[in-house]
Parts: structure tokens; C-alpha cells; sequence
């Protein structure tokens, strides 16, 4: 009996050090860590962020969703930890910029998933624009400023499928340059 229950100790235990468990992956694939550990342009080391991190990120997206019609600056959403970092991370020192210039403003719009509103410096907006667009589902956020004709994009992952309101409005700022 003892020898039994030895083999059976050292079986569960050989058997427990070799099994793996599978994380589960977003509709991409990809697990939830391993999309937040990527380096991406704007953040070119992998970040150490816990799920708490992506839950607190998604209830920020999640809020601002919610505040269709009003103005960035009534949520006091330069104050947002969790997207300010966001934003610090995926734009570097361009961030600073965005904040300084975001003086007129329009309203959020919200279109299924995705947030959309813009802000410019104050009487300069035709040649200093920043477009800011969040898909809540996906909980990702992108950034296009337009300054003096050039167009830049910033982004977290990939490209936000944007619907055709705001795929035209961004298209037609981007003529205007």
C-alpha cells in the first residue's frame, strides 16, 4: 500500500508540473496579457499592467461611452489616470500637446462601440486638430492629429473600425488640411 500510494504521489506530482493552463484569448487570439505586454508604437517596452489594470481601463472607456453629448473637459478627463496613461504611453511627449491644445472642443459622439470627439487650439483650429476615437468593446483608443497639413496617427492596436459618420468626418478633417 505504501509503495502504491508513493507512485501515486509522484505520478500526480510529475503530472501537475507538466500540465499547462491555457489562458483565455480574445477574438483575435490573443491572450488579455500578451496584448498589453506588446510593444506597439508610442509604447515600445512591454508594460507590466494586472487584469485589475484592464478592468479599471474598460469601465473608463465604458464611462466615456456613456457621456455622449457632453464635453471631454466636463468629465474632467484630463484628470482620468487610466486614460491619461493611456494616452502618455501611446503618444510620448505629443501627449503634452494634445492636452495644451484641446482648448474648443466638440461634443462626444457615440456610434455603437466606438467614442468619437475632437478638440483644437483655441482660433487656430483648421491647421491644429486632434481627433479622438475609443471602441469600448475592444478597449483600445487612437489618437489622429492634424498640424499644418501632415496627418499623424497614434494607436494602441491595430486600426478602430470606425462606422461611416465618423470614417467621412475623419476623412473630410483630413482634406481640410
Amino acid at each position: 500500500m505504501k509503495k502504491f500510494l508513493f507512485v501515486l504521489v509522484v505520478s500526480l506530482f510529475a503530472f501537475g508540473c507538466g500540465s499547462s493552463v491555457e489562458a483565455p484569448k480574445n477574438a483575435d487570439g490573443v491572450t488579455p496579457s500578451d496584448e498589453r505586454n506588446t510593444a506597439r508604437p508610442g509604447n515600445p517596452t512591454a508594460s507590466s499592467e494586472t487584469v485589475d489594470d484592464a478592468v479599471q481601463r474598460s469601465e473608463a472607456l465604458q464611462e466615456l461611452k456613456a457621456s455622449e453629448g457632453q464635453l471631454v473637459t466636463d468629465l474632467k478627463f484630463w484628470d482620468n489616470r487610466e486614460i491619461v496613461t493611456r494616452l502618455e504611453k501611446m503618444m510620448g511627449a505629443d501627449h503634452t500637446d494634445m492636452k495644451k491644445h484641446w482648448n474648443t472642443q466638440t461634443p462626444i459622439r457615440v456610434d455603437g462601440d466606438v467614442v468619437m470627439t475632437t478638440g483644437c487650439e483655441q482660433h487656430n483650429c483648421g491647421p491644429n486638430q486632434y481627433i479622438l476615437f475609443a471602441d469600448a468593446a475592444k478597449n483600445v483608443l487612437q489618437v489622429v492629429h492634424i498640424k499644418d497639413g501632415k496627418v499623424k496617427e497614434y494607436k494602441e492596436a491595430g486600426d478602430i473600425t470606425l462606422p461611416k459618420a465618423f470614417a467621412d468626418d475623419l476623412a473630410r478633417m483630413k482634406s481640410n488640411k
